[in-house]
């Protein structure tokens, strides 16, 4: 999955012409922290909770951002709706 970026509180969806990806696709921040997804790619995408908790930023167009602040440590996976085969994880200490 990639390495993990430590206190990165931004996430870019379809970065660097990489349009189905999360960059980066792990970070580790600290409890309370708010998480930006910015879609940079040239399609809709979203961050969706997998597994745990119920979160989504809803599908992002090219340009669109949402923040998700993360109150509680855990390990928070997450999909593109449309295209599952896209993941990321966030971890919360």
């Amino acid at each position: 999955m990639g390495p993990i970026a430590e206190g990165v509180a931004k996430v870019n969806i379809g970065f660097n012409n990489l349009e189905y990806s999360y960059f980066p696709a792990r970070t580790k921040v600290k409890a309370g922290t708010s998480i930006t997804f910015t879609n940079v790619g040239d399609i809709p995408h979203t961050a969706t909770s997998y597994g745990q908790d119920n979160w989504d930023t809803g599908a992002l167009a090219k340009g669109e951002t949402r923040e998700i602040a993360f109150t509680k440590s855990g390990n928070f996976y997450y999909i593109c709706t449309p295209h599952p085969w896209m993941y990321g994880q966030i971890i919360v200490e």
